[in-house]
């Protein structure tokens, strides 16, 4: 129980230490699903701030439950053949080739721009938008909440990887909801 506290407390600190980024990447869409900017109650305004949190509250644990397990699967297949803790060492070792890889990356987009394609997920997305704008507020809030988890973002996978290295569905639930917990103050000050 001891080192989940202390896991806890460590993304839950540089959650809250990078909540910048969320901001910069979230702040206005954060903004709009509450109904900022418009004419909107106060109380509809913070209503609609929570829902917009609790929906990517949500999401978040999903996403690292299901993390967890893939975690779990690499540590039962690693156990099989005399690795413990198989999960952990294959995140750290994913997390250090991400690392080379977006280093080498940095040194090719000096040398040429170059513009991304679309993501299947961003396609997706793109189609959920007129749906998303005809919602009331609050249900806007919300459903945009749910759908935050699946935008591109650096920040997150990295947590999710950490998510997988728990090993357990649980404990991955439980880091993705600490990592929340330190986006929300900045993402609720921007709105508010």
């Amino acid at each position: 129980m001891e080192t989940v506290i202390v896991l806890v407390s460590a993304v839950a600190t540089a959650s809250l230490l990078g909540s910048m980024h969320c901001v910069g990447m979230c702040g206005p869409l954060a903004i709009w699903a509450s109904g900022g900017g418009e004419r909107t109650r106060r109380t509809t305004l913070i209503s609609s701030t929570a829902l917009y949190h609790v929906g990517r509250l949500t999401t978040y644990m999903l996403a690292g439950a299901i993390a967890g397990l893939i975690g779990s699967l690499i540590d039962h297949g690693g156990s099989l053949v005399g690795i413990q803790v198989a999960a952990a060492r294959v995140v750290g070792g994913v997390m250090i080739l991400i690392g080379v890889i977006k280093l080498g990356q940095l040194g090719l987009r000096r040398a040429s721009p170059r513009t991304a394609a679309p993501s299947a997920i961003g396609k997706v997305l793109v189609k959920l938008r007129p749906m998303v704008f005809q919602l009331p507020i609050p249900a806007r809030a919300f459903a945009t909440g749910l759908l935050t988890t699946l935008l591109p973002c650096g920040w997150l996978y990295l947590f999710a990887l950490i998510a997988a290295g728990t090993g357990t569905p649980f404990r991955g639930a439980i880091v993705m909801a600490a990592f929340w917990l330190g986006s929300v103050p900045a993402l609720v000050a921007l709105v508010g």
